[in-house]
């Protein structure tokens, strides 16, 4: 018993190792995003201002649809290099790696990049965005055909280098839902870890193995007490095929008392945050039927990608740690 509690008390070291490291993702990616681009370092706007103004005067990009290899290097080689990667960074949008790599070399003649196939050039989802045609045909082909400017022209406006930035901010929802995602998981198998603890060392519950109504066998625990002559028996939730909210339901049950003071508000939340989990992983946060049903969205929103919000977020992750310290105090009598 005493390895068990001691292995346990390892692993829980760990484990609040791991959440402290998630939290400190959450505030450093609200700090930083909050007020972006107003809170950026002095340094940092000093680029993003160099980089916006390097677009907004070179309008050969623009009238030419694509960039050469020389007017890479012509048009940067005044400029450091994070505000060259900042250009790349954004061209990366449009070019595929080769593409881009083609810009990087120096000494490469012009005609290797114009002689690059159209789906070869340009990125999958920039062809389908602006439904191009004619993806056989080479970037110098395709400007004689369809002239110039075309929808292969990169117009790096006010507003594109706007949306970029934007869609920078954007991908902090997918650094969010790796902090759903990864919380939940982690309180998932802590969980698991102290119900497994709990069950080697009490000595005040008996377990009986009952079928349930399908005929499958369920492990039940039983308090020593009778109430009203009606014996209490409270499921056990399977270690081996883990289902979070069962797990929850048994730490928190007031016969277990595990987790004390717990309200239907707690449970309300950790079930609104697994159906959210669920859809980060299955369904890629975009919005469907069933989730609209759930959730009473207008049905609109189906097809949108679900919007995380950084102060729910942190309450689910408060709540996480609060919990799991009141655990841990319970399992180990530092209560």
């Amino acid at each position: 018993m005493v390895d068990e509690t001691t292995n346990y008390k390892q692993y829980a070291s760990n484990y609040f190792h791991a959440l402290a490291k998630t939290a400190i993702m959450i505030f450093v990616s609200r700090s930083a995003l909050k007020n972006f681009p107003r809170n950026l370092p002095k340094e940092s706007k000093e680029h993003l201002n160099a980089d916006i103004q390097f677009m907004l005067d070179r309008r050969k990009l623009k009238d030419q649809g694509f960039l050469t290899v020389e007017d890479y290097d012509t048009f940067t080689k005044e400029y450091d290099p994070i505000t060259k990667f900042s250009i790349v960074s954004l061209l990366a949008n449009h070019y595929t790696i080769d593409a881009l790599m083609k810009l990087g070399e120096v000494g490469n003649a012009d005609t290797k990049l114009v002689e690059m196939l159209i789906r070869d050039a340009f990125r999958q989802d920039f062809l389908e965005e602006h439904n191009v045609p004619d993806r056989n045909l080479t970037i110098k082909d395709f400007n004689a055909k369809h002239g110039l400017p075309n929808v292969l022209t990169i117009n790096f406006t006010q507003e594109n280098i706007k949306d970029f930035y934007t869609d920078t901010i954007n991908y902090n929802q997918q650094l969010l839902s790796q902090v759903v995602i990864t919380s939940l998981a982690q309180f998932e198998s802590f969980l698991a870890a102290s119900i497994k603890l709990f069950l080697a060392t009490t000595s005040a519950l008996q377990i009986i193995t009952e079928k349930n109504v399908k005929g499958r066998r369920i492990n039940y625990l039983v308090p020593t007490i009778k109430e009203n002559t009606v014996t209490t028996k409270i499921p056990i939730p399977s270690l081996r095929w883990l289902k979070f909210l069962k797990l929850y339901e048994f730490v928190s049950h007031k016969k277990i008392n595990l987790l004390y003071d717990t309200t239907e508000k707690h449970y309300e939340l950790f079930k609104r945050f697994w159906t959210i989990r669920n859809l980060l992983v299955h369904n890629g946060g975009i919005i469907d039927e069933n989730f609209v049903k759930k959730f009473n969205l207008l049905p609109e929103k189906v097809g949108a990608s679900f919007e995380l919000d950084f102060d729910e977020i942190g309450q689910l992750f408060f709540t996480i740690w609060r919990f799991s310290l009141r655990i841990y105090a319970s399992l180990t009598n530092n209560r």
